[in-house]
């Protein structure tokens, strides 16, 4: 891992610059996750990396402006993140989250302990509706990340489902498929919906095959994603893209035209939605749909904090909901539609 120069990192925070998460392990040549656990005195640490953290913590003058806090007092604001599953959406939210805390001076802990100042709610597009009910019986400050769940009483930041779909399905369309398969979530699931109502747009829209059979649901997991599959192809007229509605089903519908003695993207191009770490560990990796974490997590935490001073003074927080665009992050799975009788890649 590559580490700063000591002097030249010095005089750079010297002139005004504050050191992150990320500077503190670069210098240490750490990684992020253990500068944080060394700052939180979790036993795992070792003595090595423990030292090493220390040292560069001391040589880049690194605190929080305990006098710059946002909140009243000098209390720790101690938040609780409720998710469901390990995944990169959840790591890359973490570390985001806590280079935050440090631009916005407060000493922020991530924490499993039930007595917390504030939630952030992580939701899967599974547990949306789980996640509702939990959210109306927590009395605390809480936000709501990645999903905009139904209730508008509900503060949220979240990526715009429906136009993140209708954004890769007009991808597909200028790469040249007219028949694109589509892998749903459940019918009655909302994030399931709003996906498929970008993709009928897009569809409609540029002319494209509008047939019923071409869509066919999952439960956004991999399993599901290979019975799916297995449906659109075996079609008298396969379709020339599958846009699976989660990364796992795009994984197995890979996997299952692989199967089948198809080339993944020169027979059949695969897309997902959700820039998982499925999508960099699948051959060929995926072209997928990736949320703006960073963006994501400063305002949940500005938001949040937010709230909690509201309640400290004695105040009703307000409610605060944005949506944001997703990204099409482009890798090896997509790619023209083979023309009769010759090759596009």
């Amino acid at each position: 891992m590559k580490k700063y120069r000591i002097d030249d990192t010095c005089r750079s925070f010297e002139r005004g610059g504050i050191p992150t998460l990320a500077d503190v392990a670069r210098f240490a040549g750490v990684s992020v996750m253990s500068v944080w656990r060394t700052m939180n005195g979790e036993s795992a640490v070792s003595e090595r990396t423990r030292r090493k953290v220390v040292a560069a913590l001391e040589a880049l003058h690194y605190a929080p402006n305990d006098q710059a806090r946002i909140l009243a007092g000098s209390r720790t604001v101690r938040i609780g993140v409720v998710h469901n599953q390990d995944s990169r959406f959840l790591s890359e939210f973490l570390l985001n989250l806590l280079d935050q805390s440090v631009v916005n001076n407060v000493n922020l802990v991530v924490t499993k302990d039930i007595r917390v100042d504030g939630m952030i709610f992580l939701p899967s597009p599974y547990t949306e509706d789980m996640v509702t009910s939990a959210f109306r019986e927590v009395d605390i400050p809480s936000v709501v990340v990645g999903s905009a769940l139904t209730d508008e009483h509900v503060s949220a930041f979240y990526g715009d489902d429906r136009e993140a779909a209708y954004k890769m399905t007009s991808h597909l369309i200028r790469l040249g498929h007219h028949r694109i398969g589509f892998i749903s979530g459940p019918r009655d699931n909302i994030v399931g919906i709003r996906r498929l109502e970008g993709y009928r747009r897009a569809i409609s829209e540029n002319g494209a095959d509008v047939s019923d059979h071409l869509v066919v649901s999952g439960d956004f997991t991999y399993r599901s994603g290979l019975d799916a599959a297995q449906r659109l192809l075996d079609l008298s007229e396969r379709p020339t893209a599958i846009f699976a509605s989660s990364d796992n089903m795009a994984a197995a519908a890979v996997a299952l035209a692989f199967r089948r003695g198809l080339n993944v993207p020169c027979d059949l191009t695969v897309t997902g939605f959700g820039n998982t770490m499925i999508a960099t560990s699948n051959w060929p990796e995926l072209t997928t749909l990736a949320y703006p974490i960073a963006d994501m997590a400063g305002l949940a935490i500005h938001a949040l904090l937010r709230h909690v001073r509201a309640v400290r003074e004695g105040r009703a927080p307000g409610v605060e909901r944005s949506s944001m665009s997703l990204d099409i992050v482009r890798r090896q799975s997509d790619a023209a539609p083979r023309l009769r009788g010759g090759r596009t890649c």
